[in-house]
């Protein structure tokens, strides 16, 4: 869905069907959209969410019709939609600032006009989303509002750029060259440069460098070679958006940011953005139907070469499948309806910290043994009744 939303935006951009084509598949082609692309997490709906409503912006900007913004602005509700916020924030200060800069800046005018009342709604339907987790959560664990999951993260991603223990990563020089690297990488088609996903070092920085430096020349030359300059005015907002839209809100919540480098992803628009100019030139020229077959070898050899990398990655999580599925089937006949795991429910797959949500959903994870009806671990127990056994999974009557 995230290439389909992305081909309609390239065209957008374009006008043009193969380069609209191209730009799409070497944006997710690149290593993080590849790798990452089966993680089961509520940050692919927010990018399906965002481009769709980036898909909306554009239309109003550059063909006037603002009916689609009203339904894209729903966008904020899906996965980590309040992504999409910051999107539509960042899409009033390019109109705001350089009024502000002119000195031509009407707030009664503004206070009317379509982008801020897309963001005032787009702001409402993610305060009201949000308050309606917190209070479902602090219902559900009977705690009070201030102490749900929820509040607690958004504390810790908030203040935490601001702790000496995290400051190595979060200050902003280290967190730019972190962004730096990530960049550099996601330009890159993962056939040429596989990622493992452990760690920063998986993939090869100064093959990635070299590939931005091709993608770079490229699109100054198609750039230059084109009569892109007379579009340049109605372009501009919603290029310069695309650009920074994903930037704007990693470094607001680099707390997140830092450690995790899916989130790289976000910077889907950026990616899309940089390739159309990079393949404009070959608008209405033969040798885009040569780049469009070479494109398609290179993603298909993405898509193989990620099917070998993960093959031994999976092989702890494929073995414990089974043993999951026959203590879901001991669960439903015991009534059990809360479980808990003594090592913690990171630990149970090894390199998946959240494996346990996903094979014991529609059963509560229980923070503590008081709260639960059964024992799931690896460890052997002396004292609890074992009840069911598998392969590599015990299960232990509550005492």
């Amino acid at each position: 869905l995230c290439m389909l939303v992305g081909y309609r935006i390239a065209l957008l951009l374009t006008g043009d069907r193969l380069v609209s084509l191209l730009a799409t598949m070497f944006t997710f082609m690149g290593v993080f959209f590849v790798y990452y692309k089966e993680m089961i997490h509520f940050d692919q709906p927010a990018i399906l969410g965002l481009m769709l409503l980036f898909l909306a912006i554009c239309r109003y900007e550059l063909k006037g019709e603002s009916k689609w913004l009203w339904v894209a602005a729903l966008a904020v509700l899906l996965g980590r939609g309040y992504v999409s916020t910051f999107l539509l924030l960042l899409w009033n200060l390019i109109h705001v600032v350089p009024m502000l800069l002119n000195r031509r800046f009407n707030i009664a005018r503004y206070l009317k006009s379509t982008p801020f009342l897309v963001f005032i709604l787009g702001g409402a339907l993610s305060t009201a989303a949000l308050t309606s987790n917190v209070i479902s959560e602090a219902r559900i664990k009977e705690v009070p509002w201030y102490e749900t999951s929820i509040i607690k993260s958004a504390k810790w991603r908030l203040t935490s750029p601001l702790r000496a223990e995290r400051s190595d990563k979060t200050a902003i020089v280290p967190f730019a060259v972190t962004q730096a690297e990530r960049t550099a990488a996601g330009f890159a088609p993962y056939a040429l440069l596989p990622y493992g996903g452990n760690g920063e070092s998986g993939v090869n920085l100064y093959a990635a460098s070299i590939f931005v430096l091709l993608v770079l020349v490229l699109a100054v030359y198609s750039l230059t070679r084109t009569d892109l300059t007379r579009r340049a005015r109605r372009l501009w907002p919603v290029v310069t958006l695309g650009l920074l839209a994903g930037f704007f809100w990693l470094f607001t919540l680099r707390s997140l940011a830092a450690f995790h480098n899916y989130t790289a992803m976000y910077n889907a628009l950026f990616y899309l953005v940089s390739f159309c100019a990079v393949f404009y030139a070959l608008r209405r020229s033969r040798l885009a139907y040569a780049a469009v077959s070479l494109g398609a070898v290179l993603f298909l050899s993405s898509l193989v070469q990620l099917h070998e990398t993960r093959a031994a990655y999976n092989k702890p999580g494929n073995a414990i499948s089974g043993d999951v599925d026959r203590i879901r089937q001991y669960f439903r006949k015991a009534r059990v309806e809360s479980v808990f795991f003594p090592e913690g429910y990171r630990e149970l797959v090894e390199g998946s910290p959240y494996a346990a949500c996903l094979y014991f959903g529609g059963f509560r994870i229980a923070d503590s043994l008081a709260e639960a009806d059964a024992i799931v671990t690896r460890m052997k127990l002396n004292e609890p009744e074992l009840v069911e056994e598998t392969v590599r999974l015990r299960v232990y009557s509550v005492p």
